[in-house]
């Protein structure tokens, strides 16, 4: 591994354990392969709306962009945001590979917002997709340079796994409240499982949601003092994902992600493993290590419900709907899927239309998605 890339990857997994790390994180980024400036963003494919971080690029830029350009971004709204999402895959792509050169010239979009923030031309590195949202990390350059050659893009799909992997981990930790003052009560309160362990892998510190997988053993368990799978073949993976983690070698340690199966269960837990340096790990009280964040679906999705019974006053079986559309089916699957009549489900979508405020199903899921996945970082 290059010495530049082995040193981005270490101020990388500082930032997954510390948000303030991002800024420098995305400005090293774009000074590797060839950009002036970046923007991490999560954005609605519905209407183009979102948020964001913003390195090198004029701080009035955002707001610009949510009171109006962004109803314009041709890379963002979507003619069939359903058919969109279904067919969203994490690449790397550029301007070129979205719209054609000359007819993105033409919008107002290009000329009066992206050119004006140095934006001639992009290369976006996709991270994640959310329901109607996707995070992408974009990476711009301005007319003086030419566009994106093909080993700036080579370089950015070899970082792309890490950056994602990285990304991912600051999410859940700003939904587990690691920037709350009172961390404590914060972490338990996540619906996301999270460990701490030393450099022998030994577990030091555990949230109230890490204690109930492990008391209920969903694919994991301790083997002296040790964080393991229950299986062997996932308990393999997840002693690998930990060692590298937890590395002394003068190669930088890196940290990695797998799903796990659980015994009895259709849905597997998503595991992501990071190292911690001794300067970010001040907030977890304990020496450098690895973090270990689980995720369980069941549990996040009941979660979910819960957060919109309380935010938007729905019913259980509102609340079920509203998820069932938030997940892309139509009002007919949504009836399938909970075992009611066609009906009964369109009355429900019309409920949750009038308790939101809401005029059409596509702001619907727009305003929901927002409300639960929060704002980016």
């Amino acid at each position: 591994m290059p010495a530049e890339e082995a040193a981005f990857l270490d101020l990388l997994y500082d930032a997954a354990v510390d948000p303030a790390g991002w800024i420098p994180v995305m400005e090293r980024f774009a000074d590797m392969t060839g950009g002036t400036n970046a923007w991490l963003s999560r954005l609605s494919v519905v209407d183009g709306s979102g948020s964001g971080l913003i390195a090198r690029i004029d701080p009035d830029a955002p707001g610009r962009y949510e009171a109006y350009y962004g109803a314009l971004n041709p890379f963002s709204n979507a003619t069939d945001p359903r058919d969109y999402m279904a067919n969203w895959r994490p690449t790397v792509l550029t301007d070129d590979d979205c719209l054609a050169k000359e007819d993105l010239a033409r919008t107002e979009y290009f000329n009066d917002f992206m050119r004006p923030n140095d934006a001639d031309s992009c290369m976006i590195v996709r991270l994640s997709a959310h329901r109607y949202e996707t995070c992408a990390l974009t990476v711009n350059r301005p007319r003086s340079r030419s566009r994106f050659e093909r080993a700036d893009i080579e370089r950015a799909e070899r970082l792309q796994p890490h950056i994602r992997r990285a990304f991912h981990l600051t999410e859940k930790l700003a939904q587990a409240g690691l920037r709350s003052p009172d961390v404590d009560a914060a972490l338990d309160r996540s619906p996301f499982g999270i460990f701490l362990l030393d450099g022998a892998g030994r577990v030091r510190r555990t949230n109230r949601m890490a204690d109930q997988i492990l008391a209920r053993r969903l694919g994991l368990c301790l083997l002296g003092g040790r964080l393991s799978g229950v299986q062997a073949l996932g308990a393999r993976q997840l002693d690998k994902l930990i060692a590298q983690a937890a590395s002394t070698d003068a190669e930088p340690r890196v940290g990695g992600s797998m799903t796990l199966r659980v015994a009895g269960r259709r849905t597997p837990l998503s595991i992501i493993v990071t190292p911690i340096q001794a300067g970010r790990a001040a907030v977890f009280g304990q020496a450098p290590g690895v973090l270990v964040c689980v995720t369980d679906p069941e549990a996040q999705r009941q979660a979910t419900a819960a957060q919109l019974q309380e935010l938007f006053g729905f019913t259980p079986a509102e609340a079920r709907v509203a998820l069932a559309l938030m997940d892309g089916a139509d009002a007919r699957e949504a009836a399938e899927r909970q075992g009611v009549s066609f009906h009964t489900v369109r009355h429900q979508v019309q409920s949750l239309l009038d308790k939101t405020g809401t005029a059409r199903q596509a702001e619907l899921i727009a305003l929901l998605t927002r409300a639960t996945v929060g704002p980016l970082l």
